[in-house]
C-alpha cells in the first residue's frame, strides 16, 4: 500500500512539473527510477537515464539540480546535435536514510531554463545499530546506557511506578555488576543483575514507592553510581519524579488553580556578586483553597515561599527571590524555583530566575 502511495505521488508530481516545464529540447528514456529495496549498508547505487535531442538545433545540458547532497550526477556538457542520443548516470547514497524516499533532479539546457525532471526512489533498509551506537553513554567500562537520565514524571500518592535502565557490555569478557543509590534516604528500589556478558544487554528494574502519607512532595532525585568489575562510572545516572497529591479525574469537587506571573524573572544586570532581588505573583484563580505542597530552588536562588503555604480562591501571594550575580563580569546566570501544588491540572510549575553580572 506504501508503495502505491509512493507511485502515485511521483506519477502527480511528475504531470504537474511537466505540464509547468516549457517544451524540452531532449526527451528522456524514462523520468524515473525506483531502485526497489535497497540495504544501507550496501552503499552507493547508480542508475542511467538515457534521451535524445528531439529538436532541430543542437542542445547541451548545462546544469542539474539535485533535492539532496546524497545524489550525484555525471554527464557530458558536449553539445547534442538533433536526433542524437546521451546519457547521465546518477549515484544515490543512501547512508542515513530510512524507508521510502523520493529525490529529484532539475535538468537545465543552454536554453537556461528547466526542460526536465527526473525521479529517483528507494525503500532503504537501514543498517542495524550495533551496541557501541544503540548505548552511546559510557559508565564504566565496558558498560554503557542508553541515557544518563530517567525521569518518572509524575507519581500521585500512594502510587508505584517502574521503569528499565539498560547496561550493555560492548566488551569481550563478562562484566561484574553492583549499582549503589548515593541518596540513603531513598523511596526508590533497585533491582540490578550481578553481570552482564559480553556483547549482551540486561536490565536494571528501579521503582519508585510513595507512601499515602502525604509526606512526600515534589521533586526526588536519585543518583545511581554504576560498578563494572568494581570500577565506578565515570558518570552517575540521574534518576527523578515529582510527587504530588492523588488526583481523582471524575470527582465534580471545587479544584483549585495557580496562576503565576511572570514566568520568567529578569533581575537584569548588576556588579559581579551582588545579590539581587525581583518577585513573582501566585494568584488562586479557582473555586477551592490552593495549597503549596513543596518548594525547590536551584543554583543559589532563594525565596520566601513555604512549604503548606495555603492561598485563597481569587486571592494572591507575592513572593520574593534573591540570587547572586556571577562572580565573573558579563556571565549569566539561570537559577530556578520549583513549585508543586494541589493544583490537579498543572501540579508542577517551574519559575526561571536570569541575572547578569557587569
Amino acid at each position: 500500500m506504501k508503495r502505491f502511495a509512493t507511485s502515485i505521488i511521483a506519477a502527480i508530481i511528475t504531470i504537474t512539473l511537466a505540464a509547468q516545464a516549457p517544451k524540452s529540447p531532449i526527451q528522456f528514456d524514462s523520468n524515473e527510477h525506483n531502485f526497489g529495496k535497497i540495504e544501507e549498508k550496501d552503499g552507493i547505487v547508480k542508475h542511467t537515464f538515457y534521451f535524445m535531442n528531439t529538436s532541430s538545433q543542437n542542445a547541451t545540458i548545462s546544469n542539474i539540480l539535485t533535492s539532496c547532497g546524497c545524489t550525484t550526477v555525471s554527464y557530458s556538457t558536449e553539445s547534442i546535435a538533433p536526433g542524437e542520443t546521451g546519457e547521465l548516470t546518477v549515484s544515490f547514497n543512501p547512508a542515513g536514510t530510512e524507508g521510502e524516499v523520493i529525490r529529484e533532479l532539475e535538468v537545465f539546457t543552454n536554453q537556461g531554463r528547466s526542460i526536465d525532471r527526473l525521479l529517483l526512489m528507494a525503500d532503504v533498509i537501514p543498517t542495524p545499530l550495533g551496541l557501541e551506537e544503540r548505548y552511546p553513554r559510557a559508565l564504566a567500562e565496558p558498560i554503557r546506557t542508553e541515557t544518563l537520565q530517567s525521569n518518572f514524571g509524575f507519581i500521585e500518592q500512594g502510587k508505584s511506578e517502574s521503569k528499565s535502565i539498560i547496561l550493555a557490555n560492548i566488551g569481550t569478557e563478562i562484566a561484574k555488576i553492583r549499582v549503589v543509590n548515593s541518596n540513603k534516604k531513598s523511596l526508590l528500589t533497585i533491582e540490578a543483575p550481578t553481570a552482564v556478558k559480553p556483547q549482551e544487554v540486561e536490565s536494571v528494574n528501579v521503582t519508585y514507592t510513595i507512601p499515602a502519607t502525604g509526606e512526600y512532595y515534589g521533586t526526588l532525585r536519585d543518583t545511581l553510581w554504576v560498578y563494572s568489575n568494581e570500577v565506578r562510572s565515570k558518570n552517575p545516572i540521574i534518576v527523578t519524579s515529582i510527587c504530588t497529591d492523588q488526583f481523582d479525574e471524575n470527582s465534580e469537587e471545587p479544584t483549585p488553580s495557580i496562576r503565576i506571573e511572570p514566568s520568567l524573572v529578569d533581575l537584569g544586570i548588576k556588579p559581579a556578586g551582588r545579590v539581587a532581588r525581583g518577585t513573582f505573583l501566585i494568584e488562586n484563580t479557582g473555586k477551592a483553597d490552593l495549597i503549596i505542597r513543596d518548594v525547590e530552588t536551584l543554583n543559589r536562588c532563594v525565596c520566601n515561599l513555604n512549604n503548606g503555604t495555603v492561598i485563597k480562591p481569587g486571592e494572591d501571594h507575592l513572593v520574593t527571590v534573591t540570587l547572586p550575580a556571577p562572580e565573573e563580569s558579563g556571565k549569566t546566570v539561570m537559577a530556578s524555583v520549583n513549585i508543586t501544588s494541589n493544583d490537579p491540572i498543572r501540579p508542577f510549575r517551574e519559575i526561571r530566575i536570569k541575572l547578569q553580572s557587569k
